[in-house]
């Protein structure tokens, strides 16, 4: 199995929430809509009968039988299924396109990919390299889409190796070594803007061999759904909108970039208006300040361009900022427009017969994402402990660490004992977390053996020092290598 070690340097069951990480979101009750308080229960009641007889149905006996490449005919079952595709539930979905999924599996061997994580090219280059020159239907696999062997690194087996290479190429990804994403503008207003956490594509890269990447990004994505293995990304809930074809709504925009939308507001106010209007408006253009001179706009990389002919020389005026305004959020919407369809395009790669035009956005992003919560709970669920007996008391103290943990911490904690840092979804949780309690050892590190989902911890004699020494081992281990420098493991008050 490939080992981590602290060297230095179909339906859907609802996810347990008791004993959970102190910080992770817990779920809220949703009020109804305006629209349904009003309406009586027993006619909600009603309504979810129909919606739930409508489902079966589908499941049951019209998805799998329908004509799929008449899906964009206009007043074809399956074009009028995709329009209304928000009325089909997730597990639904999810179960027809994994029963088709199967039907296309590949019968080939799977390719091997050598990784060097010490050279100067990115992970994501080298898979770009040796994959993306390999026909899409190869990687249609249900396990592994390729094999992973990492160069010069203590590492056996395939499976650690390959959710380590996806974690790897995700973190690149969020990282300055690649240009396809920057930071969210949100991130410099600070204060309760969304998604400050979140990564935008970058509109500037739009070079041949830059798409050719964003299209290999895409292919990644399906990689995610056929292999049910989350990617540890951070994007704004309006790319997977926009990537499954859903049209853009002028709100969108304050998703990503808030001072942006909230200057666009102000300036789609006609400033001719009277009385109080008119004074509202002045109020909400004090509300910014920098608004353009001219007909440009800065998109979410920085890069200013014109709107218009000659925009650069086209001054704003009180006459015409409404139709700057209407520009700058066209300009807006569609600045990275060519990346997506890149994206898009090797999305439906790897997901054959337009199976992502079931999805909405939201569940796309569930099924390539997963969720970004660690639910100590559901871990909890698909766990079980070998020689423990004697060691009840550490492996309760396991537990209280893991549960007292950060978000952030969770997610390297996974990454050491599984090679990825994001949970599988309740259905889709098919391995068993692993933990065995080594002899005593104060001055031991755990171990973690990836391809088994494994955790070896000494039978520490204080909580104390089993936090300290999980902290220091999640945070020291990059390289996949069984080699325990105990020399280097810090001293904790006793």
């Amino acid at each position: 199995p490939a080992s981590s070690s602290a060297a230095p340097a179909s339906s859907s069951a609802a996810p347990a929430s008791s004993s959970a990480a102190p910080d992770a979101p817990q779920p809220e009750q949703q009020p109804l809509p305006p629209a349904l308080s009003a309406l009586p229960p027993a006619l909600l009641r009603f309504r979810l009968a129909v919606l739930q007889a409508f489902n079966g149905l589908l499941g049951r006996q019209i998805l799998g039988v329908v004509d799929w490449s008449l899906r964009s005919l206009k007043g074809s079952i399956l074009h009028t299924i995709t329009a209304k595709r928000e009325l089909l539930f997730l597990d639904v979905k999810t179960c027809f396109m994994q029963s088709a999924l199967a039907v296309h599996a590949s019968q080939a061997d799977k390719p091997v990919v050598v990784v060097d994580r010490r050279s100067p090219k990115t992970v994501f280059d080298q898979l770009l390299a040796q994959v993306g020159r390999i026909a899409p239907s190869r990687l249609w696999h249900p396990d592994m889409a390729f094999l992973v062997q990492f160069l010069g690194e203590g590492a056996e087996g395939y499976n650690g190796p390959y959710r380590e290479c996806f974690s790897t190429t995700c973190g690149e990804l969020e990282s300055p070594a690649l240009s396809l994403l920057v930071p969210s503008p949100n991130r410099l207003v600070g204060g309760t803007a969304p998604n400050q956490d979140c990564f935008v594509l970058r509109p500037s890269s739009r070079a041949p061999y830059e798409l050719d990447m964003l299209e290999f990004l895409g292919r990644l994505f399906g990689v995610a759904v056929w292999t049910k293995l989350p990617l540890d990304l951070h994007l704004p809930p309006s790319f997977w909108r926009r990537l499954v074809g859903q049209p853009p709504a002028p709100s969108d925009l304050a998703e990503y970039d808030v001072y942006a939308h909230r200057v666009l507001q102000a300036m789609r106010r006609a400033p001719s208006s009277e009385g109080k209007d008119a004074a509202a408006d002045k109020g909400k253009e004090e509300e910014v300040s920098g608004l353009p001179e001219t007909f440009e706009v800065l998109l979410s990389d920085g890069r200013s361009v014109e709107l218009g002919e000659r925009g650069a020389h086209r001054r704003v005026t009180p006459e015409n900022q409404a139709e700057w305004a209407q520009l700058a959020l066209a300009a807006r919407q569609d600045e990275a427009a060519p990346q997506l369809r890149a994206i898009r395009k090797g999305l439906d790669e790897m997901l054959p017969d337009g199976l992502v035009e079931l999805l909405d956005g939201r569940e796309l992003e569930r099924l390539v994402t997963g969720s970004a919560a660690v639910d100590v709970a559901l871990l909890r669920e698909h766990t079980v402990c070998r020689g423990e007996e004697g060691h009840e008391a550490v492996v309760e103290a396991l537990w209280e660490v893991l549960g007292s943990l950060s978000q952030e911490d969770l997610a390297a904690f996974l990454r050491f004992v599984w090679g990825r840092s994001r949970l599988p979804r309740p259905s889709e949780f098919t391995e068993t977390f692993k933990i065995h309690i080594s002899p005593p050892g104060d001055n031991r590190l755990p171990k973690a053996d990836t391809c088994f989902f494994t955790l070896n911890v000494p039978a520490y004699s204080s909580t104390e020092i089993l936090r300290a020494r999980l902290l220091y081992a999640i945070h020291h281990c990059k390289d996949m290598d069984a080699d325990l420098l105990e020399a280097a493991i810090p001293q904790v008050a006793r």
